[in-house]
């Protein structure tokens, strides 16, 4: 049944703001800059009870949505598949999680920067989260806001060291802007107050706190009307001010409490291994739960938001994650498209998050760092070097920028902590088998670990310390004086690869691979199988010049993973890439038929 019919057509000049008004705007710039007239665009635009909350249904000739939200994510979702290949296609959606949040930590200090009071800042923010299809906003206040923003007339005295009237009324008004522009932009605006206390600037407050904070929190919410919910952690004295307050107000307005707690079960399932299989949803659910807050982290890990996904979906309210500021940074873009598009479908591509060369090696470095429960030392390190592997790549070729420096020094960490771990582990397996190749094999760490720590500024006297203790235990081999017979071997070319994570069965593949100019490369072969058949590695030879193989369609008839990798050959032998020295020794792709893939 159609609840209301909005009939746009892409040729009427639109009045006002609003959620469908900035999805046909954005579907309208999609196709000119396709050079695609407006008449192949969808005519009509509509509101279906039929579709989910948020959901959308998109046609060539009409946009649905389930409500005006889902409208704009409809047209939105037609405007990307304009810009991708310049027509639309059936699409049908509805979100997993439903409430679809993010949360900007902000202390006192935000009420003196520009991007604060600044409509252009705020227009482009949301304009984001719209497109993210994050439908909920929290602007977190480390300590009471209320005197940076309110004069109330009870409390004439409260006044804030160096803020003149004119500026608190400028910080209110600003606060106004941003509920209006999260209005049109279909967000919904929460204010969270993690402690009632006030900064020392703060004086005159006295010790009524309870009725002072009744007082500004309903004027508050009768001035910005469409904040939508309070989360608090207040303390017990707190509670009964605060729901005076609410419930003074006369519109709907929820009192959260942050960091209710998300089931066990569920953890559970966040806290498996990358490549680990999914227990049964039946087993998980357990009653519904509030929030759940994700910590704020530089770096998104799209793996770990499909998990939360996936366990939200199970009778979750929705996610609150917490961004990082400088909210203007390509790294919180990333965040945002992150959380938002996999929330909403954890079964989506990766082309929904992906929007600059630096976003692989930005999830890669989310991936470096988390212990996964019961990792032992030997997954531990190969999931250092995978993930630091992963960040060379993406940044192999990128132009020279402070994020791609940091994401560097990312990667030297992870190979520093990785080569640390591991001659840890050496030493303690030298106390349980005594045998000298572990104290070999675990000097070459630490001297390996020395030199990532003095790239990345650290001390090493502790590593010297340790290295001169096991060259001390080590029996001394035989000086030898005379030159060495042969010559230094052959440096490495640069090699470039990258693996598609799952491809269709019965069809070719095209595996390409880049190799740096100027090498002394001779010869190249790819090798390849698939890990559940029998039989070695079957062999294609290719050109040094343009190096570029075809897997046969015959060699991939069903589901599972194939493996694979490349020979180099050289005047003095045969460099393996991968380099099974510093990275896993083979490629993996997933290969899927009919929608059902085996698991690597």
């Amino acid at each position: 049944m159609r609840l209301a019919a909005v009939l746009v057509s892409t040729g009427l000049v639109l009045r006002g703001a609003g959620p469908a008004e900035f999805g046909w705007a954005e579907l309208r710039k999609a196709a000119e800059e396709r050079g695609l007239a407006a008449r192949y665009l969808p005519l009509e635009a509509d509101v279906l009870s039929s579709l989910k909350p948020d959901g959308f249904e998109v046609q060539p000739g009409r946009v649905s949505g389930g409500d005006l939200r889902g409208l704009m994510y409809g047209l939105l979702e037609a405007a990307e598949q304009i810009r991708a290949s310049g027509r639309i296609v059936k699409t049908r959606a509805a979100p997993v999680v439903l409430l679809r949040g993010v949360r900007l930590e902000l202390g006192p200090e935000v009420f003196a920067t520009e991007w604060f009071p600044s409509r252009t800042f705020w227009n482009a923010y949301f304009a984001g989260l719209a497109k993210a299809r994050i439908n909920r906003l929290k602007l977190e206040f480390t300590v009471a806001p209320f005197p940076y923003l309110l004069r109330l007339p009870l409390f004439d005295g409260v006044a804030v060291e160096g803020m003149t009237p004119y500026e608190r009324g400028r910080n209110l008004d600003a606060l106004k802007q941003i509920a209006g522009l999260a209005m049109e932009y279909a967000v919904d605006l929460a204010v969270g107050i993690r402690s009632f206390e006030t900064p020392a600037a703060v004086t005159g407050l006295g010790g009524n706190r309870g009725l002072y904070l009744r007082s500004a929190l309903e004027t508050l919410l009768a001035e910005v009307h469409a904040i939508r919910a309070i989360a608090v952690e207040a303390p017990e004295e707190m509670r009964e001010p605060v729901g005076a307050a609410v419930s003074a107000v006369g519109r709907l307005v929820t009192i959260e409490s942050a960091g209710q707690a998300f089931h066990a079960n569920w953890r559970r399932v966040e806290e498996l291994a990358e490549r680990e299989a999914m227990p049964p949803t039946a087993k998980l659910q357990g009653g519904p739960a509030g929030l759940r807050r994700v910590a704020g982290v530089r770096f998104a890990d799209p793996q770990y938001a499909r998990l939360v996904a996936r366990c939200a979906g199970l009778g979750a309210m929705g996610v609150d994650v917490g961004v990082t500021l400088p909210i203007t940074a390509p790294e919180s873009r990333m965040a945002h498209f992150v959380w938002g598009r996999l929330l909403y479908d954890p079964e989506a591509a990766d082309s929904v998050w992906r929007t600059n060369g630096l976003d692989d090696a930005m999830a890669a470095a989310a991936r470096a760092y988390p212990r996964v429960a019961g990792e032992s030392e030997l997954q531990a390190v190969q999931r250092l070097h995978w993930n630091a592997s992963q960040m060379e790549r993406a940044l192999h070729g990128q132009q020279a920028s402070a994020l791609a420096d940091e994401l560097r020094q990312v990667a030297n960490r992870a190979r520093y902590d990785g080569r640390l771990l591991w001659g840890e582990f050496l030493v303690a397996n030298h106390g349980r088998t005594p045998h000298e190749s572990f104290l070999r094999a675990a000097l070459r760490e630490f001297q390996a670990a020395k030199t990532y720590g003095e790239k990345l500024g650290l001390a090493v006297a502790e590593l010297d310390r340790r290295i001169a203790a096991l060259t001390q235990q080590l029996p001394q081999q035989e000086a030898v004086d005379a030159a060495l017979p042969w010559q230094a071997p052959a440096a490495r070319p640069s090699v470039l690869h990258r693996p598609l994570l799952q491809v269709d069965a019965r069809k070719p593949l095209a595996v390409p691979l880049t190799i740096g100019s100027g090498s002394t490369v001779t010869g190249v072969t790819l090798r390849y199988r698939m890990l559940e058949g029998a039989g070695e590695f079957a062999a294609m030879e290719g050109s040094v010049r343009a190096p570029r193989w075809t897997i046969p369609a015959s060699a991939l008839e069903s589901a599972g993973t194939l493996l694979y990798y490349f020979e180099l050959r050289h005047a003095g032998g045969v460099w393996l890439y991968p380099d099974p020295a510093v990275e896993a020794p083979v490629f993996q792709t997933r290969i899927k038929v009919e929608g059902v893939t085996k698991q690597p």
